[in-house]
């Protein structure tokens, strides 16, 4: 009985070893199937590549860069006066409105600058004291000499001459005539040369010598202005021509009346004191007329620094930000010197650095999308306003500052970082296909096309190869100008699928 008990005890091992080994072949079996059916389908699919259609459509460039947005426009305000500048706590950032007092400047000598102009206006008192106020009905020579010039003649009105001429006429107080020469001239200076003018010569000297002209002077013998002079040296050669003028000029200016005769002739001499021009009516003279304008402008001085203080202030003129201090409390500074640099708190532009390779499709006008990284989600827009002709060097790459004007100003702070996305080029209502099916061989532009795909888009055929020329490409699609049709179906590169393969082996 002992026996029968063992033997059955044997028996149910040798069922369950083999129930477990029936199991694991099963295991081991469907396991290898798997396995044929994943290598047969994936050997399948290692056959099928990826295809796109060519398509109309359109296409920008787009260059991006960053930089750090700034303000554009920047103003310097100067002091209002001299003086010391007085207390403030105005701080670079601040922000300031139109009419704020941003510094006050402490004049010590407001005192001696009025009592200085009041000495003026005094001075001008007793010139005019001393300058007849009595009219005259002529217009007198002020010097001797010889008469070179007459510019009026009977009717004119001397006020509207005098606006367009040197003076009414011209006298030589030493009767000597000159000519310039150019430097190259063989002269040196005291050098005798000969003058001949027309049918007569004279002698003269070389009186100035410098890097571009070589200047002559002679005496007077009632040549005319303006003729041309030959100058030969004292050995006969010749050393140059050029137009004679006045060597000393007198211009006797006259400022008001009309011209009723003129008592005088060219070339004709004249005494001090001598009648050049006779007036239809009397007038003031013209020293005496210019000592009353000149009193009234003195008068206008005084009288806008007695309504000044002696504090000035200066204020802001617009709404904006204090960008920079030029001065400091109790410092020194003159009238007009620099003192603050304010910028106007609602204009920004962005400075971006363009790469070389792309500098030449961004001219001034073109339009671009702004990211600022500090308001992240929203889109602002910009215009170029500046491309710059000179580059810097960054690791070996020329790059090009471009500056764009920023439309919308709400939020944006000075400093802050932002990107520029500026459109280089747009071609719409052209054929397109996916960057990756072109392929470069040679030089030359190529892409795979097939007639037919399955329902998934894909192909087992290799596809005829086809030469395209294309134009612009974004980077991921590129722009077909010749050599495919609407509709052509292209194969795009397959990459590596299986990550089955790598985790098995």
């Amino acid at each position: 009985m002992s026996e029968t008990r063992n033997n059955s005890r044997s028996r149910r091992k040798w069922i369950k070893r083999a129930i477990v080994t029936v199991i694991i072949l099963l295991i081991a079996g469907a396991l290898i199937f798997a396995w044929t059916s994943y290598r047969r389908n994936a050997e399948h699919n290692t056959l099928l590549k990826d295809t796109a259609r060519v398509t109309m459509g359109n296409i920008s460039v787009i260059t991006q860069a960053g930089g750090t947005i700034n303000y554009a426009d920047t103003v310097t305000l100067e002091s209002p006066s001299d003086g010391t500048v007085g207390d403030f706590d105005l701080r670079v950032g601040d922000a300031v409105q139109e009419g704020d007092v941003l510094l006050t400047i402490n004049n010590e000598l407001y005192e001696e600058e009025i009592a200085a102009l009041e000495k003026e206006l005094e001075t001008l008192d007793m010139s005019l004291l001393t300058e007849s106020s009595m009219k005259t009905s002529a217009v007198r020579s002020p010097v001797a000499g010889r008469v070179k010039g007459i510019f009026v003649q009977k009717g004119d009105d001397l006020s509207a001459v005098c606006q367009t001429l040197e003076g009414v006429v011209l006298i030589s107080p030493d009767d000597l005539m000159s000519v310039m020469l150019p430097a190259h001239a063989a002269a040196a200076l005291n050098d005798p040369v000969n003058v001949s003018i027309g049918d007569l010569t004279v002698n003269g000297t070389v009186t100035s010598v410098d890097t571009e002209n070589v200047g002559i002077t002679f005496v007077d013998q009632s040549f005319e202005v303006g003729k041309t002079a030959k100058v030969v040296d004292s050995e006969g050669l010749e050393i140059g021509t050029g137009a004679i003028f006045v060597k000393t000029p007198y211009y006797v200016i006259a400022t008001d009346g009309i011209v009723s005769s003129i008592p005088v002739s060219l070339n004709k001499t004249v005494s001090f004191g001598a009648t050049l021009i006779n007036l239809e009516k009397a007038v003031h003279s013209t020293a005496y007329l210019r000592l009353l304008e000149s009193r009234q402008e003195a008068l206008e001085k005084l009288s806008g620094k007695r309504l000044d203080s002696a504090t000035a202030e200066l204020t802001a003129p617009a709404d904006g930000i204090i960008t920079e201090i030029l001065t400091q409390p109790d410092a020194k500074i003159l009238k007009d010197a620099p003192a603050i640099v304010m910028s106007d708190s609602n204009q920004f532009e962005l400075t971006v650095n363009v790469d070389e390779m792309e500098i030449a499709g961004i001219t001034v006008g073109k339009t671009c999308e702004v990211h600022i990284y500090a308001l992240e989600g929203r889109t602002f827009t910009g215009t170029v306003t500046w491309v710059s002709r000179f580059s810097s060097n960054f690791e070996g790459v020329s790059r090009y500052p471009v500056t764009v004007e920023l439309n919308d100003q709400t939020e944006i702070l000075s400093g802050m970082s932002a990107r520029a996305d500026i459109l280089v080029t747009e071609n719409t209502g052209v054929l397109l296909v996916p960057a990756q099916a072109v392929q470069v061989i040679d030089g030359k532009k190529f892409v795979s096309v097939v007639d037919s795909v399955d329902a998934n888009d894909q192909t087992d055929e290799e596809g005829r190869s086809v030469e395209v020329q294309t134009g612009i490409s974004s980077g991921s699609m590129t722009e077909i100008i010749s050599g495919l049709n609407e509709g052509d179906i292209v194969i795009l590169p397959t990459e590596a699928s299986s990550g089955f393969d790598r985790f098995m082996f």
